[in-house]
């Protein structure tokens, strides 16, 4: 537009003209101030996870393993060979700034460090190809960033909060729990102990499945986006959500694990529930994180959002379900009750994060409240002090089989809903 246009006035419109651009570069101030802060959050807390040793990998294999994955990834995404120069000239700055890797495990873990390093070289260079590319390209970009982030990501989100279980919570509810399994009529945990001593391939077998189940989440949503599929739910909330919100009610019914509050008794010696006092047990080791069981969570949710793999695919999903089942006992880390309060928990995390069925419909407003009263009401029965012992055998077992069927029932009924709301 001209000041020589007959609609403009030669007075008023220079002002407005000026007003326009203000108003312009003030909507593109705010449009980036979002940004900027969120990557000055992010920035700090790594900055703060640095200074508290957080990226020490010579003590974290586990971690350094996850970050590993990403240089995997972004393989996958068949990078140019001028962004597989930059990944591992980043990699390279990465490791003269860290300087020789001393695992604490062996130096066979050295392996690790060095792939953390190409991990996050390739963290770097997608990130900059995601923002900078188009089209399919960019999609397969981002898809193998935030699959390369989420293991990370979710190791974080639960790595500190495990330690602040065990400073806020010296004392647990452990002794409460294993009255409970009592109550069934057998230790659960003790048994399944015992088959792996008995069966080291069944414990090397269910071990893997139990540390392997970040990347197993990680694969499940790449997967899916190899294979091009909608998501009925929205993966990322739906896994990260669960491992914080679990992390919370790790603070609700603080325990332990069996291997941490019988020691050397676990898997041989399990002690008769008339030598075990209902009281809260002091633990000097051991984060709070049995109640309720997120791995058996995470396992669950990869095994309800397999329904539409192959059959090979859905068999190990159900493969991994069975192991992670059999490891959170057999390894100590969990008794059985700890397993059944997971399911309703679980059922309340899916609806929440189902994009393909509005909050209004039924289905979802009962599996979202149903699941979270359900696992709310036994965190209060469980830390009671309710002397499981003296209860009639056959009311602990009613409750068990009602909430997993009541459990069943809202998931299937949602995931049919669902399905044909896609």
């Amino acid at each position: 537009m001209s000041l020589l246009d007959p609609g403009v006035d030669p007075v008023t419109g220079p002002a407005l003209i000026d007003d326009v651009r203000a108003t312009r570069r003030s909507d593109a101030v705010l449009a980036i101030l979002p940004k900027f802060a969120a990557s000055a959050a992010v920035a700090f807390l790594l900055y703060i996870a640095a200074r508290g040793g957080f990226f020490n990998f010579d003590n974290k294999p586990h971690l350094a393993a996850l970050i590993s994955f990403a240089f995997f990834l972004h393989c996958w995404t068949r990078p140019r060979a001028i962004e597989a120069l930059a990944a591992l000239l980043i990699a390279a700055a990465v490791r003269l700034l860290y300087g020789t890797p001393h695992p604490v495990d062996g130096a066979f873990f050295a392996i690790f460090t060095y792939g953390a390093f190409l991990g996050l070289g390739s963290l770097a260079v997608l990130a900059v190809q995601a923002t900078r590319s188009t089209g399919e390209t960019r999609e397969r970009k981002s898809a193998a960033l935030t699959a390369g982030l989420l293991s990370p990501v979710a190791f974080m989100l639960v790595g500190f909060p495990l330690r602040l279980t065990i400073m806020l919570h010296p004392k647990t509810y452990d002794h409460f729990l294993y009255q409970f399994d009592a109550s069934l009529g057998f230790q659960p945990s003790f048994l399944v102990g015992r088959a792996f001593e008995a069966l080291p391939v069944l414990r090397v077998a269910c071990g893997v499945a139990y540390d392997i189940i970040l990347l197993v989440i990680a694969c499940f949503y790449i997967g899916q986006i190899v294979a091009k599929k909608r998501f009925q739910v929205d993966v990322v909330k739906l896994f990260l959500g669960t491992l914080f919100f679990g992390t919370m009610l790790y603070h609700v019914c603080p325990a332990a694990g069996p291997v941490y509050a019988f020691g050397k008794a676990f898997p041989h010696s399990e002690p008769l529930s008339a030598q075990v006092s209902m009281q809260t047990l002091e633990i000097p080791d051991g984060p709070r994180n049995a109640m309720p069981s997120l791995h058996l969570a995470c396992a669950l949710l990869v095994w309800w959002n397999s329904r539409t793999w192959r059959r090979w695919g859905r068999a190990l999903a159900g493969l991994f379900l069975v192991l992670t089942a059999l490891a959170t006992l057999g390894l100590g880390e969990h008794y059985l009750i700890d397993l059944v309060v997971a399911v309703p928990f679980t059922v309340a995390m899916t609806a929440a994060t189902t994009t393909s069925v509005p909050m209004v419909s039924i289905e979802r407003s009962l599996a979202l409240f149903g699941g979270g009263a359900l696992t709310l009401l036994w965190l209060v029965l469980l830390r009671s002090g309710i002397n499981w012992a003296h209860v009639f055998p056959v009311f602990p077992w009613s409750m068990v089989v009602a909430t997993l069927v009541v459990s069943i029932v809202l998931e299937q009924r949602l995931a049919r809903v669902a399905e044909f709301s896609f």
